[in-house]
């Protein structure tokens, strides 16, 4: 087609009527140019092969146009996805730091506990292996004084000392 253009007009500013009041003068200007045999036709077909070629890279440059701003949205999002992705990572990190210390404070108190109970079954363990002394002493406790005299024939039993003393 031909229509003239300068090179501050783009195409987002024309309207449709702008397009076919350029199309129209362009045609009434062509047709002109025919009957005073100013255009032949080798020049009408060169024109019209040059309209063609142009349209052609018309539609390959707005193709292209199209890929950028498919490209750019595409970019954009996941841009925006990562930075998601970045926060919900960093905010993960900041719990697992917090979790990490209360389960190693924990596990700190734990190990106190656990020795402290090992100290008290080995405090336990290492009273309950009496001698025959302590045996007696303690059946001697219970018994009242009339049976510790029939029971002990061998023996004295001191009460200030709680002793006993085996006569050999």
């Amino acid at each position: 087609m031909l229509l003239n253009y300068d090179i501050d007009t783009k195409d987002e500013d024309l309207t449709d009527k702008a397009i076919e009041l350029r199309r129209r003068f362009a045609r009434r200007k062509l047709e002109e140019d025919i009957a005073s045999n100013a255009v032949n036709n080798d020049t009408l077909f060169d024109l019209r092969e040059k309209s063609r070629a142009e349209l052609k890279e018309q539609g390959h440059e707005q193709f292209a146009v199209a890929m950028a701003n498919v490209s750019q949205t595409v970019a954009v999002r996941r841009l925006d996805q990562q930075m998601s992705i970045h926060k919900s990572l960093s905010e993960l990190d900041r719990d697992l730091n917090r979790v990490s210390r209360m389960n190693k404070t924990r596990f700190d108190a734990l190990s106190d506990l656990t020795t402290r109970i090992q100290q008290m079954r080995q405090e336990l363990h290492k009273h309950t292996e009496k001698t025959v002394e302590q045996e007696m002493l303690e059946s001697t406790n219970l018994m009242s004084r009339g049976n510790m005299d029939k029971e002990l024939v061998c023996g004295v039993y001191d009460v200030a000392t709680q002793d006993l003393e085996f006569a050999v």
